[in-house]
């Protein structure tokens, strides 16, 4: 799950975290506020997620997370690193940054390989458990997975 549905997701928490319990249901005269409750979690499901990163702000996005991450690795270590690359990312010289850049690309593209391997298995089996519902009875699981195989959204509700 993205860092961004945890974050819808908390404060569609937040906001049932404020509708009465059972036991005060019958103490609380309803005035609306479990409606708005709801319209309020069907207004925060409904921002829409910031736009995915262009492959260039990523690769640089990586490079200054790796470029920070050795800084502080180094000092924690006890290793001194060049005076001229203790900076931010933004003030390296240009010669580090094409290095950092570089770097996170190569970083990225492991990151990648090792995911279309899963991603491959994830296919693998799906079509397993969709085959296992071409062959015998379908179930929901295998109504599922022929959702996905075609290359659409599940919605995690029912089959």
């Amino acid at each position: 799950m993205s860092s961004w549905n945890r974050g819808i997701d908390a404060a569609c928490e937040a906001v049932r975290g404020c509708e009465p319990t059972e036991d005060t249901l019958d103490d609380e005269p309803d005035n609306g506020t479990t409606i708005l409750r709801h319209e309020a979690i069907a207004a925060i499901r409904a921002i829409p997620a910031p736009p995915a990163p262009t492959e260039e702000e990523l690769v640089e996005r990586v490079a200054c997370a790796m470029h920070d991450a050795y800084e502080e690795a180094a000092k924690r270590a006890g290793w001194e690193t060049q005076e001229r690359c203790r900076v931010t990312y933004d003030d390296l010289p240009e010669s580090n940054k094409v290095t950092m850049l570089a770097t996170a690309r190569a970083a990225l593209a492991v990151v990648r390989e090792h995911d279309a391997g899963e991603v491959e298995r994830l296919r693998e089996g799906l079509e397993k458990i969709a085959q296992r519902g071409r062959d015998n009875t379908p179930f929901g699981g295998c109504v599922i997975a022929e959702h996905l195989l075609a290359g659409k959204r599940w919605d995690g509700g029912e089959p």
